[in-house]
Parts: C-alpha cells; structure tokens; sequence
C-alpha cells in the first residue's frame, strides 16, 4: 500500500517500514498492517493492543489559511487541533512526530520479516492469516499480544471488480466511493484495496493460545505456527487515481463493532501547518506540508474527517510529486460527503 519511507536500510527493512507508517496517516486504527501508529484509545474490544501491519495509505503535512468557498469555514491555523463528537469527546487530534511513533526495534524487524515473507507466499490473493513466531527476541516486549496479522491484496483488474469487492465485504467505502469521483482533470483509477476487518480482542485471545501450543509442539523445529481465517466483511479499504506519476488515495476506516473512547492521533512534521476547516457542516483537518527536510516523509497534502454516524474516518492524500492544491482537496471532499 504505496511505499513512502526513506530509511536508509536494506530492502526488507525498507518495506516493514513502509508497512508501519502507512496505517498511521490514514486510520483509526492502532493495530494496523502497514503503517502503524495512528495512536487511540478505548476498550478491549478495540482489537489488540499493539500495532500490526495493513497494507494502505501513507501521508503528513500541514497547511495555509484560505477560504476556498461558502461550503467551507475555515478556522485558526495551529500545530494543534482537535475534533470531537457530539458528546464533547475529543475523537480524532493532531501532533507534532517526535521520532517515537515510528520506534522499533531494527533487529526484531527484520527477524520478523524473514517469517512474514514465508506467510505471505504461503498465501492467495485475498486470503487472511494469524501467525506466531516462537522467537524470544521477536516477542520481547510483546508478551500480551504476540500474534501478527496479514492479508494479501486483490490485484483488481478494474474500478467494477473493485467496487463489486467494497459490496460483498460491506467496506466503509462502498457507499461513498462511486464513479465517477469528482477527481481533477486527468486522474483515472489506478487501483483499490478492500481488507478485512481484524478479529476481536477475545478471538485475538483464542488465536494466541492455539498458534502458541501449535509452534511449541512442532516436532521439526519450525517456530512458525499460521491460521489461514475466514472473513466476510472489510473495515477498511482504499482506492487510488493516478495521472502519469501523480496520485491521489481516499481511505475509509471504520471503528470495530462494540468499540467505544476511540480517538485516533494524525502525525505531522514540526514544519508543517495544520488547519481546522469545515466542509459541508462536517469538522475536518487540513496538513499541508512544509519544506522538506532529509529523509522525513513527505505528503503536500492531506484531508480528513470523521463520520461519527457512520463511526468511520475518512481520509484524503496525494504523493511527493503532485501539484494539487488545498481547493482540490476541498472539491473531493465535498463531492465524497455528498455522495452521502
């Protein structure tokens, strides 16, 4: 889900990292697949309590105070903002990166890698699977929750397989993303994402205790133990356009079913300028990026918001080299919410 890193480290290095930080501009979900750490909070029934990988969407950025049209009000710009709920509770916040989001430990990563590359070849295009390493070193710190979770992507041969896809599995998108899209001139789609929706805290628990018995009973000395599982419904899922090396990525995420205290922290670099804009009556957050310094990532902009009926945060970005400007960004997000 779309390589933005600059670790100067080997290749599997490269794609683990690239794997973490893609969750955390684009969900509400800490426990994700490929770009962790978009930080929340909430009960159990959350999933689990440390990050997994999910192949999707990348970003951070920050921006200027504009404003585009009636349709949008614009606030006070800040390296700061919040967003609450109809309750007053704060459900999505920006911050500063301080380095510790995307923290780990090199060597655990690459231990592990070697055995999700195992997994994953094991695997066909949009099956899903629970793993377990029985290796001290990979699971020092990770006691509680030592199963990984990954999915292999659906290459889909066009927006028809994709959108057929997004109403099988009931993603979050499905609903919203319909063609056409009001993208700018020149954009066509590319290709899309619809991954399945994480197991809960308790079959997290039963997964746990049936991999771990299963990789310390092995009697050939193989410390990988894998459940391929069922899944019916997505809870995330994406869709790309693309205009020669241009792109531009909605995401939509959706919040586990019982789930409650969800509040998702979206990351920015300290040069970068945050806004707080309304769009259609709906709070949304603005980064546009500022000048880049080596090796940090690097999305000119990004927009999101928070659908609290549909307990679903969505999320709009572009790549390194687009042109696109903040009113762009606003005209998708307008014609997205009204597809509602």
């Amino acid at each position: 889900m779309r390589k933005l890193q600059a670790f100067n480290e080997d290749e599997s290095l490269k794609e683990m990292a690239n794997r973490q930080t893609e969750t955390m501009m684009q969900n509400f979900d800490v426990v994700d697949k490929v770009m962790e750490r978009i930080s929340q909070s909430g009960n159990r029934q959350q999933r689990a309590a440390k990050p997994r990988f999910r192949p999707g969407v990348g970003l951070t950025a920050m921006i200027v105070f504009i404003v585009l049209s009636a349709s949008v009000t614009a606030y006070a710009a800040s390296q700061y903002i919040e967003i609450k709920n109809s309750k007053g509770e704060t459900i999505l916040q920006t911050s500063k990166r301080d380095g510790t989001e995307l923290d780990y430990d090199k060597n655990k990563a690459k231990r592990l890698d070697v055995y999700r590359k195992r997994v994953m070849d094991q695997l066909k295009p949009g099956e899903f699977a629970a793993y377990y390493v029985n290796d001290d070193v990979i699971n020092n710190g990770n006691e509680l929750d030592p199963i990984h979770i990954d999915y292999k992507p659906v290459e889909y041969k066009g927006f028809d397989d994709f959108q057929d896809d997004m109403k099988r599995t009931r993603s979050p998108l499905a609903q919203l993303i319909k063609e056409p899209v009001q993208v700018p001139e020149g954009y066509h789609f590319y290709k899309g994402s619809v991954q399945p929706a994480f197991p809960t805290y308790d079959e997290r628990e039963k997964l746990k205790d049936e991999l771990i018995d299963q990789a310390k009973s092995a009697t050939n000395g193989d410390k990988l133990s894998v459940k391929i599982l069922k899944w019916s419904k997505s809870d995330y899922s994406w869709i790309q356009y693309r205009n020669g090396e241009d792109t531009i990525q909605i995401s939509a995420s959706a919040m586990p079913e019982g789930s409650t205290g969800y509040k998702s922290t979206i990351y920015h670099n300290e040069q970068d300028l945050v806004e707080k804009i309304q769009i259609k009556g709906i709070d949304a957050y603005y980064i546009k990026a500022g000048e880049r310094k080596k090796d940090e990532f690097y999305i000119p902009n990004r927009l999101g918001w928070v659908d609290e009926a549909r307990r679903t945060s969505y999320d709009i970005h572009d790549n390194e080299t687009s042109k696109l400007t903040k009113e762009d960004m606003v005209k998708i997000a307008e014609s997205l919410i009204s597809a509602h």
